[in-house]
C-alpha cells in the first residue's frame, strides 16, 4: 500500500488559483475603502478649515490678501493670494489623499470662505460646503483632465 505525503502539484496549483481570484475580488474593494476613508478626511479638513477661517473673519484677526484663491499645498501656502492674521495656521493643512495635492480656498473677506476645493493632479475635488450626500458624491471629479 502506498503512502500519500503531502499534495500534488494539480491540489497546489488549483489553491493558488483561487487565492489569486479572491484576492483579485477584494483587492480593489479594500483600495477604494481606503481611498473613500482619506476623501473624508479632507473633506473634514477642510470644513475645519472653513470654519476656522470664517471665525477668524468674523472677530478680524485674519484678512485675506492678494487677488485669487489662497492655494496651500503640504503646509505651505503656494499661491499670491494669503491669509494674512491669527486664527488660522496653514502649517497644520495637509491631505490624506496625496501629498502633493492642494486645498484651494475661494473666499474674500466680506463673505468669507466660500468654497474649498482639493486639487489632486488632474481632478480637482469639491470639499466644502458639504454639498455632496455621500463619500462617493464627493469623489466625483468635478473637472477632469482629458490627454492630448
Amino acid at each position: 500500500m502506498k503512502n500519500n505525503k503531502g499534495f500534488t502539484i494539480l491540489e497546489l496549483i488549483t489553491t493558488i488559483a483561487i487565492v489569486v481570484i479572491i484576492f483579485g475580488v477584494i483587492l480593489p474593494s479594500f483600495t477604494r475603502n481606503i481611498k473613500k476613508a482619506k476623501v473624508a478626511a479632507d473633506t473634514e479638513t477642510a470644513s475645519e478649515m472653513a470654519t476656522s477661517i470664517n471665525a477668524s473673519l468674523a472677530y478680524e484677526t485674519l484678512k485675506f490678501m492678494g487677488s485669487g484663491p489662497v492655494m496651500i499645498k503640504n503646509g505651505s501656502v503656494v499661491s499670491d493670494s494669503k491669509l494674512i492674521g491669527s486664527g488660522f495656521d496653514e502649517k497644520y493643512v495637509r491631505s490624506k489623499v496625496d501629498k502633493d495635492a492642494t486645498f484651494v480656498i475661494y473666499g474674500d473677506n466680506i463673505n468669507g470662505v466660500e468654497r474649498i476645493v482639493l486639487i489632486n493632479g488632474h481632478d480637482e475635488y469639491d470639499c466644502w460646503p458639504g454639498t455632496a450626500t455621500t463619500i462617493e458624491d464627493t469623489m466625483v471629479p468635478t473637472t477632469s483632465y482629458i490627454g492630448d
